[in-house]
């Protein structure tokens, strides 16, 4: 009697356990920002960094709905408790009050020319009376050093600009002498995409001006959350899950 007692006070422990995760699960509100193919579309709501946060999340039961609207709206509200989550953060942009993820994805941005621009860059400095096309916020994003090269002199307004990223890779191909700033797989989707209407034939070089990759994260308000996340991503990787994803994007 004693054994069959155990086994089933154990089975209602472990009944008990599984309710517990069950009751915690929840629907996840995540902000995503700016359109960038193959990472994120907006208006078809997907994308690779959708799908990676939205898998991880599910692995311990949790929903994701995406709210994708501009990254400094997205920011405020955050801070005001309007949004469970927001993704696309850099591992630097942590801040108190929420709990940071490992980081899920990894951006490999160049400054990329053509080749018949003979352009010689080297590290930020080269940069200097260049016309440069960043994304939206890179100022911010690259730090005092880069912000400080790109300030465009007295009477050479116009030299640098930022944009959301359809428009960043339209210019470079119109401009002959423009240098783009941008992660390697989004700016060969780009390309992919628009010489349907514009000659992306030249060849182009990329200057390996920054230093590794930029990771990114999800702040989350809820510990336990971004937990279950943390195990979920790591769960896509161990399985060669994450990597499959990856490869449905990125030929």
């Amino acid at each position: 009697m004693k054994m069959v007692r155990d086994s089933l006070i154990l089975s209602l422990c472990i009944l008990l356990g599984l309710g517990a995760r069950v009751a915690i699960a929840a629907e996840v509100q995540v902000g995503f920002g700016q359109q960038k193919p193959p990472f994120v579309f907006i208006e078809e709501k997907r994308g690779l960094e959708l799908d990676l946060v939205r898998e991880a999340l599910a692995y311990r039961g949790h929903t994701m709905q995406a709210t994708l609207l501009p990254k400094r709206r997205l920011q405020r509200m955050l801070h005001a408790k309007k949004l469970d989550g927001m993704a696309s953060l850099r591992i630097s942009e942590s801040s108190p009050g929420v709990y940071f993820s490992a980081p899920y994805i990894t951006f490999n941005n160049f400054a990329i020319s053509k080749l018949s621009a003979n352009h010689v860059i080297n590290s930020f400095e080269d940069l200097r009376g260049k016309r440069v096309l960043a994304w939206p916020n890179a100022r911010k994003d690259l730090g005092a050093d880069f912000a400080r090269v790109v300030v465009p002199p007295v009477g050479m307004r116009g030299l640098y600009s930022e944009h959301e990223q359809t428009e960043q890779n339209r210019f470079f191909w119109r401009y002959p002498n423009a240098v783009i700033l941008i992660d390697k797989s989004i700016f060969g989707w780009f390309r992919q995409q628009l010489s349907i209407s514009l000659d992306t034939s030249e060849e182009v070089v990329l200057h390996p001006i920054f230093e590794g990759g930029s990771r990114y994260g999800v702040a989350f308000h809820n510990e336990v959350i971004r937990n279950d996340f943390d195990a979920g991503l790591a769960q896509l990787h161990s399985t060669g899950r994450y990597q499959a994803l990856v490869e449905s994007y990125i030929k």
